[in-house]
C-alpha cells in the first residue's frame, strides 16, 4: 500500500510537467503559425501596393520612350517598386507556400526587379551607345528596349492579380493566354 501512496505525491508534480510542455508547445505553435499568417499578409499587401504603382512606372517608360522617340534623352530612373517584404521573408513562408505561388512570387518578384535596375541604367546606356557610335540609331533600338519593358508589364500584373486573388498563374506556362 505504501508504493501506491508514494506514486500520487509523485504523480501530480509529474503531470504538471506535462501538462506546461504541451500548453508551452501549443503557444509556441500558435505564435508561428500567427507570424506565418501576417508575413503571408505582408507579401499579399506589398504586392497591391506593386499593383498601384505600375501605372505610374508605366507612365514613366512611355515618357522616356516618346521622349527617345524625338531624339530626346530623358532620366528613366524613378522609384523602385517595394520589395522589402519579399527580400526579407519570403524564405521564412517559402516552405508554407505551393510550388505554384513560391514561382509565381519568384517570377514577379524577378521582372520587377529587372525593370527597375534596367531603368536605372537606360540613360547611361543610350549616352553610351551616342558616345561610342556603336549602334547608327541608339534613340531607335533603345525604343525597342522601352517596348519591351512596357509589354513585360502586362503579364506580369496578370500574375499579380492571379496571386492577389488567391489562384495564382503558374508563370512556367504561357501567361500570355492567362487573362
Amino acid at each position: 500500500m505504501q508504493g501506491c501512496s508514494e506514486i500520487w505525491t509523485v504523480l501530480p508534480p509529474l503531470l504538471g510537467v506535462c501538462v506546461g510542455f504541451v500548453l508551452a508547445e501549443g503557444t509556441r505553435c500558435l505564435h508561428g503559425r500567427i507570424r506565418i499568417r501576417r508575413l503571408k499578409k505582408l507579401l499579399r499587401e506589398e504586392l497591391a501596393s506593386i499593383l498601384r504603382m505600375m501605372p505610374h512606372k508605366q507612365d514613366g517608360i512611355e515618357r522616356v520612350r516618346l521622349g527617345l522617340e524625338r531624339q530626346l534623352l530623358l532620366q528613366g530612373g524613378s522609384h523602385h517598386f517595394l520589395t522589402s517584404g519579399y527580400r526579407a521573408h519570403f524564405t521564412e513562408v517559402y516552405e508554407y507556400l505551393t510550388p505554384v505561388q513560391r514561382d509565381c512570387l519568384h517570377i514577379i518578384y524577378e521582372r520587377i526587379s529587372f525593370l527597375d535596375e534596367k531603368m536605372d541604367v537606360l540613360h547611361q546606356e543610350v549616352i553610351d551607345a551616342m558616345s561610342k557610335e556603336i549602334m547608327a540609331d541608339p534613340c531607335r533600338e533603345y525604343v525597342k528596349v522601352t517596348k519591351d519593358l512596357l509589354d513585360s508589364l502586362a503579364p506580369t500584373k496578370r500574375l499579380i492579380t492571379s496571386y492577389l486573388d488567391g489562384n495564382p498563374i503558374n508563370p512556367f506556362s504561357d501567361i500570355s493566354k492567362s487573362s
